[in-house]
């Protein structure tokens, strides 16, 4: 209840610091862009504290691990709304007729639908995998080098294996390296190359829009619209998930038949 309560409180909060920076503060629209986004990560963190006891809490999924596909959404949400609604202010701070008609274009909404279909597709993989059991040698190998690595008087991070995917105890245990790592029973103590890709891939992407919108917000004007999204970036970004996906799917474990 408590919990719940704090998260409650902290999402109002922020909710209430956001609108007033960006509309009272006397601020031009790169400053109060920035301002509305890191006041939205802050608000987030709370949530994340608030309801899982941690401020990255918003990241951890049902392994209680760091997700990579949470961490992508995630991303691409603060920087989406942060931008739309700074867009938003100014147009109200200029008196602007139809303060909210801010257009989205097409391409950034295909790119929010593929990262959710990164998220809504994760577990319905991991799901498939739950019902089999793991190879004990292969099983119990991999929770030994878990276990070697963890930090001294720090819960081993993969204590509770369901099926052939790799699970921790509580939220505690969560990582940001979890985002690298595999999952199941047979690469849990192995960097997963294809999630570091994706990790770059986002990153990277990440970064070249947040100059877009730099770039758009610092010239004059009031915003019409946010920036647009290279077909080439969607692309990229497309290829990138189905590579992440398919990976997933494919066994990386040895299950007893």
């Amino acid at each position: 209840m408590k919990s719940s309560t704090a998260a409650g409180v902290g999402f109002l909060g922020g909710i209430v610091l956001i609108v007033v920076a960006g509309l009272l503060l006397p601020l031009g629209l790169v400053a109060r862009w920035v301002a509305v986004l890191v006041l939205m990560v802050i608000t987030m963190a709370a949530v994340g504290a608030g309801v899982v006891g941690s401020p990255w809490g918003v990241l951890i999924d049902d392994r209680n691990k760091v997700s990579l596909s949470r961490f992508q959404l995630a991303v691409w949400t603060l920087l989406v709304l942060s931008s739309w609604l700074a867009a938003v202010f100014a147009r109200l701070a200029a008196d602007t007729p139809d303060p909210l008609a801010v257009a989205i274009p097409q391409p950034l909404w295909w790119l929010m639908g593929i990262t959710t279909t990164s998220l809504v597709g994760s577990p319905l993989i991991r799901s498939t995998k739950l019902d089999r059991s793991p190879l004990p040698s292969e099983r119990d190998d991999t929770l030994r080098a878990l276990a070697a690595r963890a930090p001294s008087g720090i819960q081993t991070p993969a204590a509770s294996p369901r099926g052939l995917i790799l699970a921790n105890d509580t939220p505690a245990g969560a990582r940001w390296t979890d985002m690298f790592m595999g999952e199941e029973t047979g690469n849990g103590a192995n960097v997963d190359m294809g999630n570091v890709q994706m990790f770059y891939f986002t990153v990277i992407l990440v970064i070249a829009y947040a100059f877009a919108i730099v770039h758009l917000f610092g010239s004059a004007g009031v915003p019409q619209e946010l920036p647009p999204v290279q077909e080439s970036m969607l692309a990229l970004l497309a290829i990138s998930h189905a590579a992440y996906l398919t990976n997933k799917a494919i066994p990386h474990s040895r299950a007893i038949s």
